[in-house]
């Protein structure tokens, strides 16, 4: 695993009921290498509301199957693999929320001195779809990452 280095979230969400679109931008710590096989990211978020820290793990395998491990004041374990469907409980102080992903496009590329992943996913809650995402995370040589979430449609 590297050393620190800055992870960048971007996230822009738009409510399926309207046309309002929210943008937001954070900039955390984070680590990246290889693990055997598996490609991982590491970064601490700090939530907005209460400040807590939610530990964040990406990691890619060998077959390019994307795993999102957040864990904190809520937690969940979101698995994307391309045309497929997979499931999650996210954990929150309030309850249980069952989730689902369809991964429309998942793409892992290596270029010379960064490495790109690309989740595009339908989010569905209690079996109901509420957002289109589109999801861009890129290590550009060893100075940075870049993460990129777009959220269109209804959380």
């Amino acid at each position: 695993m590297s050393d620190k280095k800055k992870v960048y979230v971007d996230t822009r969400q738009k409510s399926i009921d309207s046309d309002e679109v929210i943008k937001e931008s954070y900039v955390y710590e984070g680590k990246a290498g290889r693990v055997g096989d598996t490609y991982c990211i590491i970064y601490d978020q700090i939530e907005d509301e209460t400040e807590e820290i939610i530990k964040n793990i990406i990691k890619v395998d060998s077959d390019h199957k994307v795993t999102r491990t957040a864990k904190g004041t809520g937690s969940s374990g979101m698995v994307f693999e391309n045309g497929k469907v997979t499931k999650c409980n996210y954990r929150t102080p309030y309850g249980v929320i069952n989730m689902s992903f369809f991964s429309k496009n998942v793409q892992c590329i290596k270029k010379a001195d960064e490495y790109e992943i690309v989740l595009e996913y339908i989010l569905s809650i209690d079996n109901q779809p509420t957002t289109e995402v589109f999801m861009k995370i890129r290590k550009v040589s060893s100075l940075y990452f870049f993460v990129k979430i777009y959220f269109m449609g209804k959380i």
